[in-house]
C-alpha cells in the first residue's frame, strides 16, 4: 500500500498571501519585480509560486570524509551505478523503506 503525499499547507499558503509576497510579479523581460495589477495577476503568481514549492527537488548524495576508504569506494561505486536514472522506492505506512527482490540485469533488458 502507498501512502499518499499531499504537497499543501493551507497555513503557510494563508501566511504567505497575509505578507503580500504574491503582490509582485518578475517581469518575462528583465529581473525586476513588477507590482500585480488585478486580483487575477495575483493569483496567477499565487499559483506559480504555489507550484514552484511543489515541484520535486533531485537528490544528492554526500559520503563523509571520514567513512572508511573501501566502503567509500564501494558507496561510491553504488551511488554511480545510478546517475540519471529514475529511481522508485516504497515505503511502508510508517515511512519505512520496502526492500523490492532485485531483478537480475537480464531480465529488466528483457531477455529472460
Amino acid at each position: 500500500p502507498y501512502k499518499v503525499v499531499v504537497s499543501c499547507n493551507p497555513k503557510m499558503e494563508a501566511y504567505y498571501a497575509y505578507l503580500g509576497l504574491h503582490s509582485k510579479s518578475k517581469a518575462s523581460n528583465s529581473s525586476k519585480f513588477i507590482p500585480c495589477n488585478t486580483p487575477e495577476e495575483m493569483e496567477a503568481e499565487r499559483t506559480r509560486f504555489i507550484n514552484a514549492l511543489r515541484a520535486p527537488l533531485p537528490a544528492s548524495f554526500r559520503i563523509g570524509q571520514n567513512v572508511e576508504p573501501d566502503l567509500r569506494s564501494k558507496l561510491k561505486r553504488e551511488v554511480e551505478e545510478f546517475v540519471g536514472t529514475e529511481i522508485e522506492i516504497e515505503i511502508d505506512e510508517d515511512g519505512n523503506a520496502i526492500d523490492k527482490p532485485k531483478e537480475k540485469k537480464d531480465d529488466a533488458i528483457g531477455n529472460g
